[in-house]
Formats: C-alpha cells, sequence, structure tokens
C-alpha cells in the first residue's frame, strides 16, 4: 500500500507534514474506463513569484487574501469533483452543502465562509466539526475562515459555519465549498 499524499507544495503556507486521510489512486468516475480530461494544475510556482496580487481602487482598504496549495503523491493527476453556494442575510451557522455525491471517497474539500458586519468588533469563528482551520480574518467589517478536510467519505460533502457576532451585527453572508481527488491517470 502506497504512502498518503502530502498536502502541501512549493508556495504553500502549509507545512509539509500534513498528511491527507485517504489514498486517491485507482478511482474512476461513474461510468469511465480513462479518467475525465478537466485536470487541474500547471507547473509548480515559487513563492513570491508575483503572480498573484491582492489589490483594490481604495488605496486605504486593508486587504486581506490567502491562496492555499495542495499537492498529491508524484504520478496522480487532480480533478475537480463537485461544489456547492449559499448566501444569506441572517443566523450564526451557515450550512454549505456540495451539489452532488463525491466521484471518490478519500478525496479533498475546501470550504470558505464570508460575512459583511455592521462593524469590526469581537467577532470569532468556530471550528467547522471534523475540518481544520484553514486561516481566518475576524475584528473587521468583512471577515472570512476557510477550512479544509481530507479523506471525505463518500456521499455528499457538507460543512457548517459558526460565527460569534461579538458586538456586531450580521448584514450579509455566502459560502462556498468545493471537492477534489487524485488518480493515476495511467490505471
Amino acid at each position: 500500500m502506497a504512502a498518503p499524499p502530502a498536502l502541501c507544495g512549493p508556495g504553500s503556507q502549509q507545512a509539509a507534514s500534513r498528511i491527507l486521510g485517504g489514498l486517491l489512486g485507482g478511482c474512476y468516475p461513474p461510468g469511465h474506463t480513462r479518467r475525465p480530461s478537466h485536470i487541474l494544475g500547471g507547473s509548480p510556482v515559487p513563492p513570491g513569484d508575483g503572480r498573484a496580487t491582492f489589490i483594490s481602487s481604495n488605496a486605504s482598504a486593508v486587504i486581506k487574501g490567502k491562496i492555499t496549495e495542495y499537492s498529491t503523491p508524484p504520478g496522480t493527476v487532480q480533478f475537480f469533483d463537485q461544489s456547492g453556494v449559499t448566501s444569506g442575510t441572517s443566523g450564526t451557522s451557515f450550512t454549505l452543502t456540495a451539489g452532488g455525491a463525491n466521484t471518490c471517497p478519500g478525496g479533498l474539500g475546501t470550504a470558505f465562509f464570508a460575512a459583511h458586519l455592521s462593524s469590526p468588533s469581537g467577532q470569532s469563528w468556530t471550528a467547522a466539526a471534523s475540518w481544520t482551520c484553514d486561516g481566518t480574518v475576524s475584528n473587521l467589517a468583512d471577515v472570512f475562515s476557510m477550512y479544509y478536510r481530507a479523506g471525505l467519505p463518500a456521499g455528499t460533502t457538507g460543512v457548517i459555519g459558526t460565527i460569534n457576532l461579538g458586538a456586531s451585527t450580521l448584514m450579509s453572508w455566502a459560502a462556498g465549498l468545493a471537492t477534489y481527488y487524485a488518480s493515476n491517470p495511467r490505471l
């Protein structure tokens, strides 16, 4: 049995010791005898290459951004699997569900929750159950929290983002979810 793949690559903000929980090789989408052609990837990008820049037309704006990169074992390619989006104007727990069942168990899920608040005072995010926090921004009018989950089980992926509003009032929120799997294209 092969070792589980690591979760990080060149330019990643992740610690190189993170391990993806599921073995991803050998999975074909239903009805396929070969892998689909919608592969995510490209050449590795070194840190600080200037290809990603977060800008605003407002020179005094506080800009927060993050790029996270995940990688899989040599000889595998990554496939986008499922996605889901949702939004609202009330509540403190936000339920987000993918649009369909995962093609292959053992994949990776990423989730992003963002909220627009009346004032930047005392907000915090509660970690989603079974998901790992991958960064948060609090105490601004626009806040967010990111999560990932390795080794997704079979079925439809869902996650709940929970915010403590502190002294703020929620104006609106939005969330997005994506799942991925990796496989050896020569299988």
